[in-house]
């Protein structure tokens, strides 16, 4: 048993890794503990930065008082209108901030390499590597706002161990959203699940449509928040989510973690957050929804290629989903003949925004569906046929493995929700069990 923590002067501070590791026929038992989070004397800031609603009186005698320009004071404006509106008394607890963001789940800033104290134990020297985690972390809110647990901004964590020692490091990252709002310190983007609630949600919405007009945002770079996952593809550390395609992330010689760019590829703007990988020839098997002038989840192959530039890919299957109610896909499963493809009764409605609530919902009507398209080939008269089946009641999220058993069987482990009607109060009144199709 090895128990480690960050060095006392930086407060009292641990993080969690567990990892069993077997060193030269040993099995060592990793461990580090985690205590919450106590402020630290030489923070700079706290997060998230809450953004006030700004003074009338102070935007129209003095409008350009913050170097803004018209058009940032007038959307500066309208968000302070907006959020005059706003009461937190009405918000749900799944998406009310003093709920969301309290106990584990309070935002903490960015952390440098810092070396963890060895407190009993002994870390093997022949023991390299290193722990990524990926999470929401929001940095920037309006006060009143709602916000859901998984609207914060990726930030990974890390621990490294390395020659028989081990540091943390903690960084968000660096996507195009979040480098706009950090360059003028407030919320540019509205928050997808916990912001864009009921009438004034939507306003939320058609200010951020006023600063794309007004070139005061881009999102031609992507606008997602990268919070969901961690993978390695093609020499590649990638923070994924599926608001967005991935960033690649550089792991320094001091264990620093810097974002260096988006992961492109042609024609693609978004990509999911779980992509399946062949442990064989090391391709990557990913979706996408293509969104919105022809709604439909795109699935396709990354060759891994080892090369720096964009990549390509081979699509293999088109699904075209209704406008008004996007099936909420999140994950995937490869076998080593087929890609297996799900959708379940999790849907997007826009509608919902309207009443006040969140677009997820449930369609108690629709019936899951699971489908297997073979792996070989290209798409087309000649291609590989997808099957569909029918699977009622299965709403699988996640899939934690996918087998052949013969010619004729594929058995699918993965996890379902209960009651998936709640879904929408997720991380609240669910459950998640495993099961076996």
């Amino acid at each position: 048993m090895v128990k480690c923590e960050l060095d006392p002067t930086l407060g009292h501070t641990t993080f969690p890794v567990e990892k069993l590791a077997k060193t030269n026929g040993a099995i060592q038992d990793m461990r580090v503990e985690n205590l919450s989070r106590k402020p630290r004397s030489n923070d700079k800031e706290t997060l998230p930065k809450v953004i006030e609603p700004f003074s009338l009186h102070e935007l129209l005698q003095n409008p350009f008082a913050r170097g803004e320009g018209l058009g940032a004071t007038i959307c500066s404006l309208a968000d302070s209108l907006v959020t005059s509106f706003l009461k937190v008394s009405e918000l749900k607890p799944w998406v009310d901030p003093q709920v969301v963001l309290s106990g584990l789940f309070a935002p903490v800033c960015e952390t440098d390499p810092t070396k963890c104290r060895i407190i009993y134990g002994h870390l093997p020297d022949d023991l390299n590597g290193i722990y990524l985690r990926n999470g929401p972390n929001v940095a920037h809110r309006h006060r009143r706002d709602g916000i859901h647990l998984l609207d914060g901004d990726g930030m990974i964590h890390s621990v490294r161990i390395r020659n028989g020692l081990a540091s943390f490091c903690s960084r968000f990252v660096h996507t195009s959203r979040f480098r706009q709002e950090q360059a003028v310190g407030r919320p540019l983007f509205p928050k997808l699940f916990g912001g864009i609630i009921g009438p004034v949600g939507v306003a939320r919405v058609l200010i951020t449509i006023l600063r794309i007009a007004f070139g005061l945002i881009d999102i031609s770079h992507g606008w997602g928040v990268s919070n969901t996952n961690v993978a390695f593809f093609d020499g590649h550390v990638l923070s994924l989510s599926e608001d967005d395609m991935p960033y690649i992330i550089k792991i320094t010689e001091s264990g620093d973690l810097i974002t260096l760019r988006r992961f492109e590829i042609p024609s693609k703007s978004y990509m999911c957050a779980h992509p399946k990988f062949d442990p064989v020839t090391g391709d990557m098997y990913a979706f996408s929804l293509n969104f919105p002038f022809s709604p439909s989840y795109s699935i396709f192959r990354v060759p891994a290629d080892g090369q720096d530039a964009s990549h390509v890919y081979v699509p293999l299957l088109d699904v075209p989903v209704p406008l008004l109610e996007v099936p909420m896909v999140h994950d995937l499963a490869i076998t080593q003949r087929f890609v297996i493809f799900p959708t379940n009764q999790i849907v997007m409605r826009l509608g919902r925004l309207t009443k006040g609530e969140t677009p997820l919902g449930y369609n108690g009507d629709k019936i899951g569906r699971i489908c297997l398209l073979p792996r070989d080939g290209l798409p087309g008269e000649t291609g590989p046929k997808p099957r569909w089946f029918e699977a009622p009641g299965i709403n699988f999220l996640h899939f934690l493995n996918a087998w052949e058993e013969g010619n004729d069987e594929v058995v699918l482990l993965g996890t379902q929700v209960f009651p998936v009607e709640k879904f929408h109060e997720f991380p609240f009144n669910i459950t998640f069990g495993l099961y076996e199709l």
